[in-house]
């Protein structure tokens, strides 16, 4: 979720300390959107620059902020399309992958390309391996990065495929080659092999390690000693399995950690890479599972942390310079508010991302300094409303965890409610400040967000149950939801409405044809109304799996049953319905002709297509809309 922020003008870096002041009923809706917007933000290796996703005059654009009070911020021309990655190359330089709708081969596809960007904006290049490497010429794909050099130089690897619709091996699996970003030079490293869809390589950028898995689920895993000219061996080839582990940091004496769900949750273990067979547990958070492994870019084998997620997003350190500076960052934001999103080389420099408190935002961490100084003027110097973590019960006797976001100013005692679903619907959502929740709740609503079965970090069996489920068992989550919270009181069941975006969006237009009963109203922005349409259009971008045709199948036995557009007679409460015409996750005719078929059907809905907006609200003036647009659907229909 985005933290919405304005930034200081030139960057001011004061000492640390949060003042609340009390909070204001009814916030203007500028409150949550008239401001610049910081989705992620990287430090440099030396600590001396940041560049940060944000919005300008509407504009997405990535920018460099210097962090060391010398020189200007500098926003990066990037022209057309998304950003999906950026990674620094030393202090000069950035890669970054960029993707944008195009033709290949005279087909309709979405083609992304890696650009590199010296960091003053003098040069700027898309890096494109040479015809040798590419015999069938570049393809839609420009590539993966997989390693950056820590020595300061240019070089990073990149794992590219010459072309996917080839049916050889030397076609469609990947290969990787050495790039010199600032001269775009390509040195072939490591050939295409069969079998194999991803390389890793290990801190030193050897490439140590390939894996994948074929439709069916046949998995391959090779394995050398000798990254640069060792001789792969096979050390696995097995029939289906729901994951692979492959090493995340490789260690002493052929022994690597990787995270493994092979007892149920995600935990980090030991793995000998002669047998790649795993050892000792490392980390494991009980009734969760662990997300990543943070490594020390200059010690070759050095762990610095294990992510994980149990209600809030969190950090096991094993170096302690990281435990120390954690201690100071809960000194001063509260245990849990805050985390440490990127570190300089030398650990002496972090930026935080404070997603919960008083002040949530970005803040630059000096240690030798001892200061703490907001990069982002937090949204408001105001509280925001409280959000806590529960737990209820399924009908089918399964637990569901959700966070509520309640009103300050209420008793927390029959409020109207609203069941906010998040997207993916292989994500999840944690307690913490939320843009769509605390505007709701501001205006007198208790917001409940649950991470329905389906959702990524409760374990394997949790994540399973939601296959075959999509508006069926994963829809009764919702609902069972409202009914916990009438059943403690917190919520009047009468006064009941469901929001969601992307996956919420569809569960919205489920609730409105399915269980009109329950609910007196429906809000989607961007929800999929024909999930068979889903299956024969989607790229990987709104499922993120190889194989998309499988995917879908697995989602439920019938997916015309569980497409609302196919009913819009059953419809037997309003919904609006909001999407992007620039959308390129779900495309805008999922509500185009979801809101022609309640139409013909004589069913309440208002639909809104926003010209310029994407999946995403990347432009304050949408999101600005929308909330302006579901306050007022809200006012008609579920009156606060």
């Amino acid at each position: 979720m985005r933290v919405y922020a304005r930034f200081l003008a030139p960057l001011a870096l004061l000492g640390a300390g949060v003042v609340a002041t009390p909070a204001a009923a009814e916030r203007p809706v500028t409150d949550f959107t008239s401001q610049e917007v910081i989705d992620w933000a990287k430090i440099s290796p030396d600590g001396t620059k940041m560049v940060a996703d944000m919005e300008i005059e509407g504009e997405r654009r990535l920018t460099i902020f210097p962090l060391n009070g010398q020189g200007e911020s500098l926003p990066l021309q990037m022209g057309e399309g998304e950003v999906h990655y950026v990674e620094w190359v030393g202090n000069d330089w950035i890669v970054l992958m960029v993707g944008r709708d195009g033709y290949w081969r005279n087909y309709e596809t979405y083609i992304t390309r890696l650009v590199a960007l010296k960091v003053d904006g003098s040069e700027q290049h898309e890096l494109s391996p040479p015809k040798g490497m590419t015999p069938e010429g570049y393809h839609p794909y420009g590539g993966t990065v997989r390693w950056v050099a820590k020595d300061g130089s240019p070089n990073i690897l990149v794992e590219f495929t010459p072309n996917p619709f080839d049916t050889t091996p030397e076609g469609r699996f990947p290969r990787v080659a050495k790039v010199d970003i600032a001269k775009d030079k390509w040195t072939f490293v490591t050939p295409a092999m069969e079998g194999v869809r991803n390389w890793y390589a290990d801190t030193t950028g050897a490439v140590r390690v390939g894996a994948g898995r074929e439709k069916g689920g046949v998995s391959r895993l090779v394995y050398r000693e000798d990254g640069e000219s060792g001789l792969f061996k096979e050390v696995n080839s097995v029939g289906r399995v729901e994951q692979l582990p492959v090493p995340r940091l490789f260690l002493r004496d052929d022994k690597a950690l990787v995270v493994s769900r092979h007892e149920g949750y995600s935990a980090v273990y030991e793995m000998d890479l002669t047998t790649m067979q795993t050892g000792a547990k490392v980390f494991g958070a009980p009734g969760y599972d662990v997300s990543g492994i943070l490594t020390d870019p200059v010690n070759p084998n050095g762990l610095r942390g294990i992510t994980y997620e149990d209600s809030r997003s969190r950090v096991q350190w094993f170096d302690p310079r990281f435990n120390a500076a954690q201690d100071v960052i809960d000194a001063t934001f509260g245990p849990g508010n805050a985390r440490i999103a990127s570190s300089s080389y030398d650990a002496n420099q972090h930026i935080i991302k404070v997603n919960r408190g008083e002040s949530p935002g970005y803040y630059f961490y000096d240690v030798a300094a001892k200061r703490i100084a907001p990069i982002a003027k937090p949204t408001s110097d105001q509280r925001w409303a409280p959000t806590r973590a529960v737990k209820y019960k399924a009908r089918d006797g399964l637990e569901i965890e959700a966070f509520l976001t309640l009103p300050r100013d209420k008793e927390a005692k029959n409020l109207p409610v609203l069941i906010m679903p998040h997207g993916g619907p292989r994500v999840r959502d944690y307690e913490g400040w939320d843009l769509w929740a605390q505007f709701f709740a501001d205006r007198g609503y208790l917001v409940i967000q649950p991470n329905y079965r389906g959702s990524t970090g409760y374990g394997f069996e949790f994540e399973r149950a939601g296959v075959g489920e999509w508006g069926l068992k994963m829809q009764d989550d919702l609902d069972d939801a409202l009914a916990w919270a009438v059943s403690e009181g917190l919520a009047d069941g009468s006064r009941a409405c469901m929001i969601g975006g992307s996956y919420g969006g569809y569960a919205a237009m489920r609730a409105a044809q399915r269980n009109p009963d329950l609910y007196r109203c429906a809000i989607s922005f961007a929800g999929a109304s024909d999930l068979q349409d889903m299956m024969t259009t989607d790229q990987g971008d709104f499922v993120d799996v190889t194989d998309i045709t499988e995917y879908w199948k697995e989602q439920t036995k019938d997916l015309k049953a569980v497409s609302p557009v196919n009913y819009p007679e059953q419809f037997g409460t309003p919904i609006l319905l909001v999407h992007g015409k620039e959308d390129k996750r779900v495309p805008v005719r999922h509500s185009r002709r979801m809101a022609e078929a309640l139409r013909k059907a004589g069913k309440p809905y208002v639909y809104i297509e926003q010209e310029e907006n994407d999946h995403h609200f990347t432009r304050d003036e949408d999101m600005h809309q929308f909330l302006l647009e579901a306050e007022k659907f809200l006012d008609q229909h579920n009156p606060a």
